[in-house]
């Protein structure tokens, strides 16, 4: 994943320029189990609107070596720790698929974007579980400052603040434990989940609404057992507990409760 750092001067001339940045990411399978993907991309960059305001743009794209029944492209955006964008696109009787969007954002305020996105290929065109799928993602942090190292530490404190409390809630409402079990951020997220079909599959078919943060992923040392901690934006907290079992990853606990923040 690229981070693209946008500074914004606070002299006349530069707030009055058109400013753009671009960062994306491409990624080429290479395993066995997705062998039918020839590229699977997803990325985000910053272009000027006004005086006050700028866009985030984003796109997905899936290549498949082959024409495929169905073809999807998913993707999620968020705009810091919130989704703000929740698009999916599927055609049929191709071999490639590319969804893009965009989002504004106020040139004053410091906040990281980041586009997740899903490749699907199907061998049905009715089917709903695809035959393919993986996974891809991008960020870039938007800063008006002309100090950028600082602005990301900044940012990167108020994420992980947002995230040690749901963390806290969630370990309170419904009395479990992660130790032993770490976080996978984006960037780990990816890597874990590439060529993984069982858990991209589940992750994809979560029910995502926009304004819900985003879901905050944890996995074991022994890489069998994962909580996936996931606050809608009605305040409602959902627990999702899955398992490596027979080689595949399964729901085996879900859980719903109202939460405090």
């Amino acid at each position: 994943m690229k981070k693209i750092i946008l500074s914004l001067g606070l002299g006349l001339g530069l707030a009055l320029s058109i400013l753009v940045s671009i960062s994306s990411i491409t990624s080429y399978a290479n395993d066995i189990n997705l062998s039918n993907f020839q590229s699977i991309s997803s990325s985000i960059w910053f272009t000027n609107q006004n005086t006050n305001s700028y866009y985030a743009n984003w796109s997905v794209s899936t290549i498949a070596t082959k024409i495929f029944p169905k073809v999807t492209s998913r993707a999620y955006v968020y705009k810091g720790n919130f989704l703000v964008a929740d698009q999916f696109r599927s055609d049929h009787n191709t071999s490639s698929v590319t969804l893009s969007g965009q989002n504004s954002g106020n040139k004053s305020i410091e906040v990281e974007w980041t586009v997740i996105g899903g490749h699907l290929l199907y061998n049905s065109s009715s089917s709903t579980d695809p035959s393919y799928i993986d996974i891809t993602s991008d960020s870039a942090i938007w800063t008006p400052g002309i100090e950028p190292e600082s602005v990301i530490e900044t940012i990167k404190n108020r994420l992980a603040r947002d995230r040690e409390a749901v963390k806290t809630e969630f370990l309170s409402s419904f009395n479990f434990s992660l130790d032993d079990f770490h976080i996978l951020d984006t960037d780990k997220l990816v890597l874990f989940a590439k060529g993984n079909k069982t858990f991209n599959n589940y992750y994809f078919s979560m029910d995502m609404s926009i304004g819900d943060l985003i879901p905050y992923v944890y996995i074991n040392k022994d890489k069998d057992h994962i909580y996936i901690l996931q606050k809608k934006k009605d305040g409602k907290n959902i627990l999702h507990e899955l398992k490596f079992i027979d080689e595949e990853w399964k729901l085996v606990n879900k859980k719903l409760k109202d939460g405090n923040i």
